[in-house]
């Protein structure tokens, strides 16, 4: 077996902690969106949004998005 060559299991975890980061940053900015309605910045909240549903699209489904409670 050659070390370069990676194994379903090692894609498989590479993946998982690629789509955690990316729902850290999701709801990162669903939480500056929210913020800048709230400030009426409607034009930065849009462009917010827009990226928080890219970053759903790469993600996928099954994402839970509610900011989290310490």
């Amino acid at each position: 077996m050659l070390y370069a060559q990676q194994d379903a299991a090692d894609v498989a975890v590479n993946q998982a902690i690629v789509d955690q980061a990316n729902t850290i940053v999701l709801r990162q900015k669903l939480v500056e969106a929210h913020a800048a309605v709230e400030h009426g910045d409607l034009v930065s909240a849009a462009k917010l949004y827009e990226d928080a549903y890219s970053l759903t699209q790469t993600i996928g489904s099954g994402t839970d998005t509610r900011p989290e409670t310490v």
